[in-house]
């Protein structure tokens, strides 16, 4: 109960009798003797069940007081009291300080104590006493079970203990445990125990890898490496997902903003494209000294620090661009810059990121409703920019399809409206490095 396929397979070659379910209630217990399971919530499982647990929400109780509960520091760290302290174990020294079954010996060595030393926190064993619908204080010492595996700080990652009513026991495993190398040792012990219920250890014919022919030994290693490349495989996969949405999160807090925002947000990416592509960008509102605002930026080639072009920002959600903008950028603007400059500016540019909640390869061009205000417009050195295409330049630019002077050089000079078609290229050719 709550594995996974490879898991379930890898089990019922070792128990050929052996059931998936996903829920207690998808058997009649009485007709079973074991359950291996892994985050599970023990407590509406009968008493007359043998359990191995890995991981686990609620393992306990115990035979010797079922009032007391046994969880995973993980299940009570999700419960909500943040007044109530909860243990930590980061030990790197073990010990077991309880008599261990010969059986479990070997494999507290060979598989607990690495997969702990792998790891900075262990999963950790805890006992409380519910009281009021409230967890109560955790404790560390938990009476009534066989610790299979203790740190130096005295928490308890493994036991073995009695479950309730004394017909059955349970052996609770860190997560990533050998599930399958723990169950074949616990039926072992069980057997010692209870041997109407386990009459035997499991099959030696199959189990015992000293026995095992030239052709099985062959076969296995080929199964063996090849579960161990499809981890790598999986490894690989959630890495580079990993890396994809890092680049999502980076790319909407950054250069998507193109097509996405308005106000600070948008000038602010529009500002950053120009700098990528190889303008220099003075930001105006950085340099605002008084209460008059200025246009968002200016912004000039980098070999002509002279050649001026005044480029006021606005984001629409409907709007295609409005006309009295661009009065505004070239009468208000622009008659304060001829005031303070002694001079014309050289162009001036009018950056719309327009119908912004809309698909951008379905949006219109900017100002497309009002070709006479864009002749105006341009008769005075008005460049109309729609964000759609600035975005699809400034990708070019930094995928290099397109040089950085190139990309300046659709700019300068150039008046009406800017479009830009980008680069095509092989997809499957492209960004190598």
């Amino acid at each position: 109960m709550g594995f996974g396929f490879q898991d379930f397979r890898l089990l019922e070659a070792t128990l050929p009798g052996i059931r998936q379910i996903s829920s207690i209630d998808d058997v009649h217990q009485a007709d079973w003797d074991l359950l291996i399971c892994e985050d599970v919530d023990l407590r509406p499982v009968g008493g007359n069940l043998y359990v191995i647990a890995l991981g686990g929400l609620v393992i306990g109780p115990t035979n010797d007081d079922e009032d007391l509960l046994i969880a995973r520091q993980e299940y009570l760290q999700d419960d909500g009291e943040d007044q109530v302290r909860k243990p930590v174990s980061v030990a790197v020294e073990f010990s077991t300080p309880d008599p261990v079954p010969g059986r479990f010996e070997t494999l507290i060595a060979d598989d607990l104590v690495p997969l702990l030393l792998a790891g900075h926190w262990h999963s950790t064993l805890l006992a409380y006493r519910p009281a009021d619908g409230k967890v109560g204080e955790p404790s560390l010492a938990i009476p009534g079970v066989e610790r299979l595996l203790v740190g130096s700080d005295g928490a308890a990652y493994a036991a073995h203990f009695k479950r309730p009513g004394g017909k059955a026991w349970c052996l609770t495993l860190p997560p990533r445990a050998n599930l399958v190398a723990w169950v074949e040792a616990a039926i072992g012990h069980w057997h010692s125990l209870d041997a109407k219920r386990f009459p035997g250890t499991l099959d030696w014919t199959n189990q015992a890898w000293e026995w095992l022919t030239p052709g099985e030994i062959d076969a296995a290693k080929q199964v063996v490496e090849a579960m161990e490349e499809k981890r790598r495989i999986e490894g690989l996969e959630e890495a580079a997902m990993e890396r994809f949405n890092q680049a999502r999160a980076l790319a909407r807090s950054g250069p998507l903003r193109l097509l996405t925002d308005t106000g600070k947000g948008l000038a602010d990416a529009v500002r950053d494209a120009f700098r990528d592509i190889g303008f220099v960008v003075r930001d105006m509102d950085e340099e605002l000294t008084d209460r008059d605002a200025l246009e968002d930026l200016r912004v000039s080639p980098l070999d002509r620090a002279d050649w001026v072009a005044l480029a006021e920002v606005k984001g629409y959600t409907r709007s295609q661009g409005k006309a009295e903008d661009l009065l505004n950028l070239t009468g208000r603007f622009g008659q304060r810059y001829r005031r303070t400059e002694g001079k014309e500016p050289d162009a001036y540019w009018y950056v719309v990121n327009h119908h912004f909640g809309t698909d951008p390869t379905a949006r219109p061009a900017v100002l497309q409703s009002s070709d006479r205000d864009v002749d105006s417009f341009g008769a005075v050195g008005g460049l109309g920019i729609d964000t759609v295409d600035l975005f699809k330049l400034w990708r070019d630019v930094v995928r290099g399809r397109i040089a950085p002077e190139d990309a300046r050089a659709l700019f300068v000079g150039v008046t009406g409206r800017f479009t830009y078609e980008s680069v095509k290229v092989d997809e499957s050719e492209a960004d190598a490095g």
